[in-house]
């Protein structure tokens, strides 16, 4: 079930990641068109940026449903289905983060989750780099005692699969969440260098008890 699960996602993934990269050209595009319309002419353009796509998943074989209440593959009418996690069966959420675009260099990497009352509940934080050789290295992050370690931030370029995500867990058995029943919506947004970089909206998924 869990093949189906994510050979759907894989292909509605595919789907996803064009229609990213078409969005990003065509804002390149439209503001190359304004350069030529401009007192100047032609107005220097940078390409664009890389933006973050958020994977949402569990690494408990039970941990995976979905919003309608059941184990199913059939995402039939389904744009974005948001995955649900029942809090007493799985340890951790898990967000895969990939670049699409010109990602190069490095960043600090924050995913900021919020409850389903829209109140802050924790930033996840990593320094990338998109230099595999990096990864295992340590970085000085400010608000931290101690250098974080560097994980690989690889880009993509539509379904053309990525060489690296960067992972990043959300604990949730056991925590607050299970002791104040912070079930609900939740959401996910990155950002990188404390700029928004996420490709579509934020991601959302389910906590149930």
């Amino acid at each position: 079930m869990r093949q189906r699960i994510r050979s759907q996602r894989s292909h509605d993934g595919a789907k996803l990641d064009n229609r990213r990269l078409s969005r990003l050209l065509s804002l390149w595009l439209a503001a190359v068109a304004i350069g030529f319309g401009s007192p100047g002419g032609v107005m220097a353009m940078d390409p664009p940026t890389a933006c973050l796509v958020v994977g949402i998943s569990s690494l408990e074989p039970t941990g995976v449903l979905f919003v309608d209440g059941f184990e199913s593959a059939d995402v039939t009418g389904w744009s974005d289905p948001a995955p649900a996690f029942s809090a007493t069966d799985i340890s951790d959420v898990v967000f895969e983060v990939t670049a699409i675009g010109d990602f190069e260099g490095d960043a600090v990497l924050q995913l900021r989750v919020v409850t389903p009352n829209h109140h802050l509940y924790q930033e996840l934080i990593a320094p990338v780099s998109s230099v595999a050789s990096d990864a295992g290295l340590s970085r000085p992050v400010a608000g931290f005692p101690h250098p974080l370690t560097m994980q690989h931030l690889s880009a993509r370029s539509g379904d053309v699969p990525s060489g690296s995500t960067t992972t990043l867990k959300l604990a949730v058995g056991g925590t607050l969440i299970v002791q104040s029943s912070l079930y609900g919506l939740w959401e996910v947004s990155a950002f990188l260098d404390g700029s928004p970089a996420g490709c579509d909206d934020p991601g959302r998924f389910v906590v149930v008890e």
